[in-house]
């Protein structure tokens, strides 16, 4: 709970800027239960929502440029340690929480090593293995904050049992995705 403001939810403000942006409607979801938690309306360009202020976990905006567009852009934020802000445009940035800072330094050092794999000339096997050496080193980084488990959750498929139970160790009891 935020004692500070007495509040049993946290805020996530949001600003979405840019070309090609044509919804009104943002989509809060739940991907543990593939499920929209909530709708926003986008007014002025901006959008907010609340979000329970009793556990950390990480939720996704999705934003669909159009109503029947296959692609939706997602992004993912933590909530529930403090109130989040959220900008959506050329760059997606998310702020706010010392959490939601990990998120975003994670989301950008993997742009950034994916643009440098495709630069490179590798082989294919040689980026793969490249890739997961990424991600292992960026468990390590984030093993006392959700952001690890987000990571190990989200590319489970990189690891073999034994790589993925050694990782899973290494990550703090409470976030165990």
């Amino acid at each position: 709970m935020d004692t500070k403001q007495g509040r049993s939810y946290c805020k996530v403000k949001g600003k979405m800027v840019g070309r090609g942006l044509l919804s009104k409607k943002i989509l809060l979801y739940n991907e543990d239960l593939s499920q929209v938690l909530d709708v926003a309306l986008i007014e002025n360009m901006a959008f907010q929502f609340k979000v329970p202020a009793y556990e950390q976990k990480i939720y996704q905006l999705m934003y669909k440029c159009t109503e029947d567009d296959p692609f939706a852009i997602l992004l993912p934020f933590v909530g529930g340690e403090g109130d989040v802000e959220v900008y959506v445009g050329p760059k997606v940035v998310t702020r706010g929480t010392p959490s939601n800072e990990a998120l975003q330094d994670f989301l950008l050092a993997r742009s950034n090593f994916q643009d440098d794999l495709l630069l490179s000339g590798i082989s294919a096997e040689e980026s793969k293995a490249a890739f997961k050496g990424f991600l292992k080193e960026q468990i390590q980084m984030n093993r006392k904050n959700i952001v690890s488990g987000y990571i190990l959750k989200s590319f489970r498929s990189r690891f073999d049992e034994s790589e993925y139970a050694y990782l899973l160790e290494q990550i703090d009891e409470q976030f165990r995705l």
